[in-house]
């Protein structure tokens, strides 16, 4: 679904869904916090596709 709204934002679910460390660093988020929000917003200045 993410990739027919954002192929950046389909690229960067999938990395972290294979990103042991950082999957591991969100785990230690409270489930409250682990919105995909601020983390797409972080990496939006290196999206290059628009």
């Amino acid at each position: 679904m993410a990739a027919a709204r954002s192929p950046a934002y389909q690229r960067l679910a999938e990395a972290v869904a294979v990103d042991e460390e950082l999957l591991g660093l969100l785990a230690q988020l409270p489930p409250a916090r682990r919105q995909p929000n601020p983390l797409s917003a972080a990496a939006g200045p290196w999206d290059t596709s628009h």
